[in-house]
């Protein structure tokens, strides 16, 4: 209720969990930019290829649907040293990079 007092950006980084179901991917992430409208700079973090390569296409189709919405290039920027031996979570240095990246993408 207060996002219009607080910021014009929002940064979102979701859909590993739904990433791999294109439907159920597609009809969240429209929920969650439908819910955005208003807010002039919204940003998503593309998620790790190949793994994620669906949703990040589908998040590159949703760019045209909605004007506001831009993808942060976090699957082509992440570096093996930056997660656990899973390939996903983030350690230290991988969550000093992704911030470091979105800082950079703000600008």
């Amino acid at each position: 209720a207060r996002r219009a007092q607080e910021t014009d950006s929002v940064v979102i980084m979701l859909g590993h969990n739904d990433g791999a179901t294109p439907s159920i991917f597609t009809r969240r992430a429209t929920g969650v930019l439908d819910q955005l409208t208003s807010v002039p700079h919204v940003y998503w973090l593309t998620m790790r290829e190949p793994r994620y390569a669906g949703a990040n296409q589908i998040l590159r189709g949703l760019t045209k649907r909605y004007p506001n919405l831009r993808l942060i290039d976090w699957a082509h920027q992440i570096k093996t040293a930056w997660t656990a031996k899973d390939g996903l979570h983030l350690n230290g240095a991988g969550a000093t990079g992704m911030a470091k990246l979105i800082l950079a993408s703000l600008r």
